[in-house]
């Protein structure tokens, strides 16, 4: 990188970052910890080079320990890397702990000032954006009410509302977009949408992979201090979520087991009913234990009603990365709501066409209900599987593999394509 490149925000050079690990016994006075041996060496960055330029929303992901807050406390200046530089091109602000800047025994407005202050901040400016930065806070009759008796929420909604609208031109931000009720967790993600369509440079570190494909066009994945990808969004999160999947621990199960059969019924004896049996397969070839993305799935479920005391309806939860992304029921058929009032026994099932699921790991939650939707049990993790590619490259390649598409669904529809007169194109209806 050269100094002189107008676009340059933020140069990491060859940055590492040496912690030492010692026995916290043997470190209890000042005199023990300097005459520790042997001392274990623990790299929490390892020859980081990236360049963020102006304007640019950078994301940053990777397991807990990887390096991320690591990597944002060096570029706030709250440490120093071990090797490597850091060049900043602008005022600089962070919200990466909640409080972090902030004394307990000071006000909310005194914090505003001191913080925005230490920031580079002229006395005046602050002033000027003082109500702005409360106002987006919502906290108006609790500013200045010493910041030790704040919720954590009021903490880090008065954080980042004085990071987000002090102008600094290089915002960072550490988890703190899922802080708060949905209601500022929203508000707080269009204000980084501004921030990002005025100009400023934002860096954010998340777990949320929605937040990160969503805000962010580059997105660097982190993994034991060294960057594994960086790149369009898209990649990076696939590039970690292919990890984090092969790193699940358990086998997945693609039929219950007894012990979660167990668990179900125990739940299901208050409505007269007993699951025998839920599984997935691939319609074609039922006996199969794996399923791949273009095989047609069905999810079947067997039980025996003892009672007509109510109608049964059942439904699955899909996780994926623990986000929940699909809920399907048997209320709500495609054809006619599908559920059992007599007593006997049932095989219920829903299928999913070709290519419907990417490939990915998924768990899915069975829950039981009466068909007003009412006394609804949940049996979490009734199933847990994994989809895969087909072994032979028959299929389509942009289809078979994620590739640079994201998302736990994947299915094809129908497009077309076709030219048109330019002269013409105004005119054209929405639908021919």
């Amino acid at each position: 990188m050269k100094a002189f490149d107008q676009n340059i925000a933020v140069s990491i050079e060859s940055v590492s970052k040496r912690y030492y690990i010692v026995d916290s016994a043997k470190a209890a006075t000042i005199q023990g910890l300097l005459h520790i041996k042997n001392k274990k060496e623990f790299w929490a960055l390892k020859n980081i080079n990236l360049e963020i330029k102006k304007g640019e929303s950078l994301g940053i992901i990777g397991p807990n320990g990887a390096g991320k807050s690591t990597l944002l406390k060096i570029l706030s200046g709250i440490t120093k890397p071990t090797q490597g530089k850091v060049e900043i091109f602008g005022k600089i602000a962070s919200v990466l702990e909640i409080g972090i800047g902030f004394h307990p025994d000071l006000t909310g407005r005194e914090n505003v000032y001191l913080s925005a202050g230490l920031l580079g901040f002229s006395k005046s400016h602050i002033k000027a954006k003082f109500q702005e930065i409360v106002d987006f806070s919502e906290i108006n009759d609790f500013i200045d009410t010493p910041v030790k008796h704040y919720s954590s929420g009021m903490f880090i909604r008065l954080a980042f509302s004085l990071v987000s609208n002090i102008d600094a031109d290089i915002l960072l931000f550490d988890e703190a977009l899922n802080v708060g009720d949905s209601a500022f967790q929203q508000k707080s993600t269009n204000k980084i949408f501004e921030l990002i369509d005025s100009g400023k440079t934002v860096i954010i570190v998340s777990h949320n992979m929605n937040d990160i494909t969503k805000l962010c066009n580059r997105v660097a994945y982190i993994e034991n201090g060294e960057i594994k990808s960086f790149g369009k969004p898209n990649v990076s999160v696939l590039n970690y979520l292919s990890e984090v999947g092969n790193k699940i621990s358990g086998p997945t199960y693609l039929a219950t087991n007894e012990s979660v059969l167990k668990a179900i019924n125990n739940k299901c004896e208050t409505i007269d009913v007993s699951i025998l049996s839920v599984k997935i397969f691939p319609k074609a070839e039922p006996l199969r234990d794996s399923l791949y993305w273009c095989d047609e799935l069905v999810i079947q479920t067997v039980f025996k009603k003892t009672s007509n005391k109510l109608d049964l309806a059942f439904g699955f939860n899909f996780f994926h990365q623990g986000y929940l992304f699909l809920s399907i029921n048997s209320l709500e058929a495609k054809s006619e709501p599908c559920t059992s009032k007599d007593t006997g026994v049932y095989i219920i099932e829903t299928s999913f066409d070709s290519g419907f699921f990417n490939t990915a790991h998924y768990n899915i939650d069975l829950f039981v209900s009466d068909d007003l939707g009412e006394n609804t049990l949940q049996i979490k993790n009734a199933l847990f599987i994994e989809i895969s590619n087909k072994p032979d490259k028959s299929e389509t390649a942009i289809f078979r593999n994620q590739s640079l598409f994201a998302g736990p669904m994947k299915t094809q529809t129908k497009w077309k394509l076709k030219s048109v007169d330019p002269k013409i194109a105004e005119n054209i209806p929405y639908h021919e």
